[in-house]
């Protein structure tokens, strides 16, 4: 499985069993050009049931949040 697919696993469980994900429905914001958008998004992600998957994600992207750090 791909870090894609499990982070994709991860969100599809967390919103099956009612738990909050941060970024659902708001791309915008975590890969906004704007800096202070970003760090309020990064925030945000403290609790997220999907962070671990997110950031092993991250490390293959370039700009965004992901798992809590700003890129």
């Amino acid at each position: 499985m791909t870090t894609h697919e499990a982070l994709s696993r991860a969100l599809e469980r967390a919103t099956e069993t009612g738990l909050r994900v941060p970024c659902a429905g708001r791309a915008d914001e975590f890969t906004s050009d704007d800096a202070d958008v970003l760090s309020a998004a990064a925030a945000e992600c403290d609790g997220c049931p999907a962070m671990a998957e997110c950031a092993a994600v991250g490390h293959l992207e370039k700009w965004g949040v992901w798992g809590g750090l700003d890129r």
